[in-house]
C-alpha cells in the first residue's frame, strides 16, 4: 500500500478520469502497483527480457524504440503523462519476451501495474477493457504514419516529422539528440543527417548547437 495513496489516488484521477468512474479498479491498481521513478536514459522496457508490468505515464515520458538483432533501433512513439506502454500488452506472460525498448527521455514516474493483474482486469472492468483498446487504436495510428514515413516519405521530411514528433511529446523547443542518435533512430548515416540539418539550419527552420537542436 503506498504511503500517500490519496495524494496518488488525485493524480491518477486527473490523468484517467474515465478509469477513476469505477472506484473497486482504481483501488485494485493502486493497492498493487509500485510507483517507480526513472531517471534520463534508464530503460522500463527492454528488449528480449520478459515484462512483468504494465506501465502507465504519471509524470515524464518515455521513447518506444523497435529494437533487431543487430542493435538497430527504429524510433516508434513516445508514451507521456497519461499514456500506457501498449506494447507491454502482449507481452504478459513468459512465453512472449519484448520486442521493443522504452527509455525515458525526461525524468518520468511510472505506475506499474503487476501483468498479472491484467486478465482480472479486462474481465471485471469494462472501463479498463475500453482503455486498454482506445490506447491500442491510439498508438496503432502512430505506428501507421512511422511506417509510411519509412515507406514513402524522403529522409529530408522523415527527420522534419521526427523533430516535430519529439518536440510535441516532450513539450520542448530544444531537443537534446546527436546527430549520430538520430541517423540511427532513422535508419541512416551520421553524416547523411548531419547535411540535412545544415540545411535546415540555413532555412532557418533549426538552430544547432553541440548535442542540442533548438526548433526556431
Amino acid at each position: 500500500m503506498h504511503a500517500n495513496l490519496d495524494i496518488l489516488t488525485h493524480k491518477f484521477s486527473q490523468l484517467f478520469p474515465t478509469l477513476s468512474k469505477d472506484p473497486k479498479l482504481v483501488e485494485e491498481i493502486l493497492s498493487e502497483s509500485p510507483v517507480i521513478e526513472l531517471e534520463v536514459g534508464k530503460s522500463m522496457v527492454e528488449t528480449g527480457k520478459n515484462i512483468q508490468m504494465i506501465p502507465l505515464v504519471l509524470f515524464g515520458s518515455l521513447k518506444v524504440y523497435r529494437e533487431n538483432d543487430q542493435g538497430n533501433e527504429l524510433y516508434l512513439y513516445h508514451i507521456s503523462k497519461g499514456d500506457v506502454c501498449v506494447a507491454s500488452f502482449h507481452c504478459t506472460n513468459s512465453m512472449n519476451l519484448s520486442k521493443i525498448k522504452a527509455v525515458a527521455v525526461e525524468e518520468s514516474e511510472i505506475l506499474a501495474i503487476p501483468a498479472r493483474l491484467m486478465p482480472k482486469l479486462m474481465k471485471n472492468h469494462p472501463m479498463w477493457f475500453q482503455f486498454v483498446i482506445n490506447q491500442w487504436q491510439l498508438k496503432f495510428e502512430d505506428l501507421l504514419e512511422t511506417i509510411d514515413e519509412v515507406a514513402y516519405s524522403h529522409l529530408d521530411k522523415r527527420l522534419l516529422q521526427y523533430l516535430k514528433k519529439h518536440t510535441e511529446a516532450e513539450n520542448v523547443q530544444v531537443l537534446h539528440l546527436t546527430h549520430a542518435q538520430i541517423a540511427q533512430e532513422l535508419g541512416s548515416k551520421r553524416e547523411v543527417i548531419s547535411r540535412l540539418l545544415k540545411k535546415l539550419e540555413q532555412d532557418n527552420i533549426v538552430k544547432l548547437g553541440r548535442h542540442k537542436i533548438t526548433i526556431l
